[in-house]
């Protein structure tokens, strides 16, 4: 598994292994200053406020996004056919575990998926059905 997957099952299952495997792996692929550099900012240069107009439209949001059973940073192999089965023909190497939400593009009549990891890049292509 990667670093995004791990982190997306400790948010769901607020499991303490998933973040201990984070933690290997971000020691292991040597992402330990860009780690503590990341959650530096985090805390240093908080995001400005919001300043809300319509109470009604984020009271909508967050109801859409509280059905969400998903995390939405990474989906699964499953979560991407699930999501895409109706508008494309899929079908993903058994080797394909997942994508990050940015790293799945739809152009024109098709739909673009990069996996990448440390022993390779991944990209599968499905076309609309």
């Amino acid at each position: 598994m990667y670093i995004a997957e791990y982190i997306s099952k400790f948010k769901r299952t607020k499991y303490p292994y998933s973040l201990f495997r984070t933690l290997i792996l971000i020691v292991k692929k040597g992402r330990i200053f860009k780690t503590i550099f990341s959650i530096w900012c985090f805390l240093r240069y908080r995001p400005s406020k919001v300043v809300r107009g319509n109470d009604s439209i984020i009271q909508k949001a967050h109801l859409i996004i509280s059905h969400f059973k998903v995390d939405l940073f990474f989906l699964s192999k499953n979560e991407i056919i699930e999501k895409y089965q109706r508008k494309y023909s899929l079908d993903f190497p058994d080797n394909f575990n997942g994508a990050r939400s940015e790293d799945i593009v739809e152009i024109g009549s098709m739909l673009i998926n990069g996996e990448y990891s440390s022993e390779s890049a991944k990209l599968a292509m499905a076309t609309s059905t």
